[in-house]
């Protein structure tokens, strides 16, 4: 499994150098850091988990796991198994998105709700996104979505 942590660190109770360096410098999260090793130790048991990537985990309202293109069947695992085992582990709910593009990666993220558009907001704080979507209640709020995109695209939404 790819995984924001080396191998030894995925195998062992303590962090290298260079992965407690990213743990200091907030590049990773003690929540990727157990996320990380959870799933590196259900291998064994879902052997489809050996080929996927994780790239990011975010703890907000939901705890989200950011897969590489293709990889989110391979950690929902077969009828939803890997995750049920990953929501018992931390006592949240689990959502698992995909890599991609703004607009696709906000369409999974608040579903069941429709997004109906995707705007940029340019003004001398910086950059913002604005995000409209249909009437149907969004499956995450306000302040989690603004902190899951600019967790994963680094702007403020």
């Amino acid at each position: 499994m790819l995984a924001p942590l080396c191998n030894v660190c995925l195998n062992s109770d303590i962090l290298c150098g260079g992965c407690s360096g990213k743990l200091a410098e907030g590049k990773i999260s003690q929540t990727e850091v157990d996320a990380s090793r959870f799933l590196h130790s259900m291998e064994e048991k879902h052997t489809q988990l050996a080929d996927a990537r994780l790239l990011k985990v975010i703890d907000a309202a939901h705890l989200i796991f950011i897969a590489g293109r293709g990889d989110a069947p391979k950690l929902v695992g077969r009828q939803g198994s890997v995750v049920k085992e990953l929501a018992k582990k931390f006592g949240k709910n689990i959502k698992i998105l995909e890599e991609g593009d703004l607009k696709n990666f906000v369409s999974n993220l608040v579903q069941p709700a429709v997004v109906s558009g995707i705007n940029t907001i340019y003004s001398p704080a910086g950059e913002k996104i604005r995000v409209r979507v249909s009437r149907n209640r969004p499956n995450v709020s306000a302040e989690s979505f603004s902190q899951i995109v600019s967790a994963v695209f680094g702007k403020k939404a």
